[in-house]
């Protein structure tokens, strides 16, 4: 295939660390669009080292660099401002003084992120989110 896999949406966090990105509105493939996550690993060298198409239309590629191999080089909260960061200790304040459970945990760091335009807003999250 030659043509546009993706182009630049979010990224994808987990445990408060960026795991992957996400390339969405790539060309058309029959009734969607052609979609693309990019799962970022350690490595000597910047290369792609393993492409696979887990459902028609969807493509995971891993990419090999060695920016992310230092331990804290994919965690979110450093690359914050420092007004997000604040917040970001507030929300965990909460949690630890038991004043919000998980779920609003996650949610409220959900909109953090999307205020860091991390993240898009869940209005504007397509349907297939599954990974």
């Amino acid at each position: 295939y030659s043509g546009i896999l993706g182009i630049w949406h979010e990224w994808e966090i987990e445990n408060n660390t960026f795991v992957g990105m996400w390339m969405r509105e790539g060309d058309s493939c029959g009734s969607k669009n052609r979609q693309t996550k990019i799962l970022l690993v350690c490595g000597r060298s910047n290369k792609l080292v393993q492409v696979s198409e887990p459902s028609t239309c969807v493509y995971y590629l891993t990419f090999e660099t060695p920016l992310v191999c230092h331990p804290h080089s994919l965690l979110v909260y450093p690359t914050l401002t420092e007004d997000l960061q604040i917040k970001w200790d507030q929300v965990e304040e909460l949690l630890f003084d038991g004043l919000i459970t998980e779920q609003g945990y996650k949610k409220k760091l959900r909109a953090l992120f999307e205020e860091a335009d991390y993240l898009k807003t869940t209005h504007e999250q397509p349907e297939d989110r599954k990974s």
